[in-house]
């Protein structure tokens, strides 16, 4: 396999890729989710605050692409997605393998974002990643007789 880098990428292409991909096992991502994460990629791409890298076949078809939220001292890999033959050649590996080399003597703390998804969890190890645990809060602003009702607080 031949297998090129590329840097020009649009949100669109990432947003696409995901969608016809990951995005096909997850059912409640909305038309407006989609366009939300693009107009992401678009104004922090504008700020100076994103890379965007796209892994290309030998027919220069986009495979697998990744973006990232970057800042003076740190790097969140935000979304990333790949097809079957982006998978199976190891594309994702190659991107993050080059954001490393790109970027470890600029940046003093790389986030992979993290992932409850057990194959995405052990892709993340596989680089040195170490877990994190982030907490949440949940406020339910149902009314009285509904959260007594439903046992919930």
């Amino acid at each position: 396999h031949l297998l090129v880098i590329t840097e020009n990428v649009q949100p669109k292409d990432v947003v696409d890729l995901f969608k016809n991909n990951k995005g096909k096992e997850l059912t409640g991502l909305s038309k407006e989710d989609y366009s939300t994460l693009e107009n992401l990629m678009i104004e922090a791409l504008k700020n100076n605050a994103g890379i965007i890298l796209g892994i290309q076949n030998q027919e220069k078809k986009l495979i697998a692409a990744a973006f990232f939220i970057k800042s003076k001292t740190e790097i969140l890999f935000l979304k990333g997605s790949a097809n079957a033959e982006g998978k199976s050649a190891g594309a994702m590996y190659l991107l993050l393998n080059y954001i490393f080399k790109n970027y470890s003597q600029k940046i003093e703390k790389f986030d992979f974002g993290g992932s409850s998804v057990e194959t995405v969890a052990s892709f993340n190890h596989n680089f040195g990643a170490k877990d994190s645990v982030y907490l949440q809060v949940k406020r339910n602003k149902l009314p009285l007789l509904i959260k007594l009702m439903s046992g919930k607080k």
